[in-house]
C-alpha cells in the first residue's frame, strides 16, 4: 500500500527539473515509491484496503490522543466531530461500491457456489441453511404481479 501524500511529498522535493534519459526516471520514479510503501499480505477474498479511509482514521486517532490531554478545547472536539462524519460518509460509499462490485461480478453467474451462498443468507444470515431454503422456496411461490 503507498502512502500517496507522502510520496508527493519525497517526489517533489527530489525530482530531477529536467529528464535526460528514461530510465533514469524510472530507476527514480522507483527510488521513491519504495520508502512510501508497505506490503501487507491479505487473503485474496479480503476487500481491497482504502488508503483514504485509513489516513483519515490515523488522523482521528492522533486527534483523540491531543483531544484527551485537553479535554477542554472546543475547537479540537467539533473537528473530531467533523473527520468522525466524514469517515461515515466516505464508509458508506465504500460499502455501496463494494456491493455494486459484488453484484455486477454475480451478475449472470447462477451457477456459481459464492452467488447461491450469498443468495441464501440475504434472508436472514442468523438462520440456519434449511431455514434459508423455506425462505427461498416461499419466495419462489409467491405469486407474482406481471
Amino acid at each position: 500500500m503507498t502512502e500517496w501524500p507522502k510520496f508527493r511529498v519525497i517526489r517533489e522535493s527530489e525530482f530531477p527539473e529536467l529528464i535526460r534519459n528514461l530510465t533514469e526516471c524510472k530507476a527514480s520514479l522507483n527510488d521513491h515509491v519504495r520508502p512510501t510503501t508497505r506490503e501487507s499480505k491479505a487473503a485474496e477474498e479480503t476487500p481491497a484496503r482504502d488508503c483514504r479511509l485509513l489516513l483519515m482514521w490515523d488522523s482521528h486517532a492522533s486527534l483523540l490522543r491531543r483531544w484527551q490531554k485537553q479535554r477542554y478545547n472546543r475547537k479540537s472536539r467539533c473537528h473530531i466531530l467533523n473527520l468522525f462524519e466524514k469517515i461515515e460518509r466516505h464508509s458508506t460509499y465504500l460499502t455501496c461500491h463494494q456491493w455494486g462490485q459484488l453484484c455486477s461480478e454475480l451478475n449472470g453467474q447462477l451457477g456459481n457456489k459464492k452467488t447461491w451462498y450469498l443468495l441464501r443468507h440475504l434472508p436472514d444470515p442468523d438462520d440456519s441453511k434449511t431455514a434459508a431454503c423455506t425462505d427461498l422456496g416461499d419466495f419462489h411461490q409467491h405469486p407474482r404481479s406481471e
